[in-house]
């Protein structure tokens, strides 16, 4: 199947995979400043980041998408490598010959700019971390730069997390203008998988709170059984109230 069988449906898929791609690595740019800020100081955190002020930076990627749905060129769908490219042409013999007329430099500037801010971001954070850890341990009483489990935990997190947007987008970069075998394409797909299913697995092995609360989703409640019955000569009903055999999802 190429872009002629389905112009609309191709042209549409690739817009809407360009957009939240680029849209997703600025959120994970602002997520990965959010956990700076919250190491640095709390009091800076909540300055930039509580209350309405968090829509505000919400704001920011999706006036990201919808530039890059209205004004830049989309990645489409080539059956070749089963993968969305900028260059339909790529693995045909016209590959070469439309290569700069395809090219999305906003596509490139996204790919690049994105690893090497979350790779910054994430070095002073571990520099932050280590230096705190470090006062800590001279600290004897713990007080001073005392690191919570909370903010332990939630950089371990964001540090996964954005590792996988950055080895995707590294990735699918190089792939994308250098060629790649399909090995690398079958790879590249699956990071780009476990960057929107990966964030849930981490959140589950870290977030011992989300872990509880699904644990009282599933866990197995006693059953309220509850029968009528009428005694025609009196015209009474009677309710009798049971409880019954535990019932649950496990």
């Amino acid at each position: 199947m190429v872009f002629c069988d389905a112009p609309f449906l191709f042209y549409f898929s690739g817009c809407i995979a360009t957009s939240l791609w680029t849209s997703t690595c600025l959120t994970v740019i602002i997520l990965a400043f959010n956990r700076l800020c919250d190491l640095v100081s709390v009091k800076l955190s909540n300055s930039l980041f509580s209350g309405s002020r968090v829509y505000i930076w919400l704001l920011i990627p999706l006036l990201y998408f919808l530039w890059f749905v209205w004004y830049c060129p989309v990645l489409l769908f080539t059956s070749i490598y089963y993968s969305e490219f900028s260059n339909p042409y790529v693995g045909t013999v016209f590959e070469a010959q439309a290569e700069d007329q395809y090219i999305s430099w906003p596509m490139i500037a996204n790919d690049t700019v994105t690893p090497l801010i979350m790779v910054l971001l994430y070095t002073v954070i571990c520099i932050v971390f280590l230096v705190r850890s470090y006062r800590l341990k001279r600290n004897s009483a713990g007080s001073g730069a005392k690191l919570t489990d909370f903010q332990k935990t939630t950089v371990i997190q964001s540090c996964l997390i954005c590792c996988l947007f950055v080895l995707c987008g590294a990735i699918y970069n190089y792939m994308d203008y250098y060629g790649a075998p399909v090995s690398l394409v079958t790879f590249s797909t699956i990071i780009w998988q476990a960057c929107h299913g990966g964030t849930v697995i981490i959140y589950l092995i870290f977030n011992k709170t989300l872990r509880n609360e699904m644990s009282r989703y599933l866990i197995k409640r006693p059953a309220v059984i509850v029968s009528v019955s009428m005694y025609p000569s009196e015209g009474k009903l009677i309710h009798n109230t049971t409880t019954g055999p535990k019932l649950g999802l496990f």
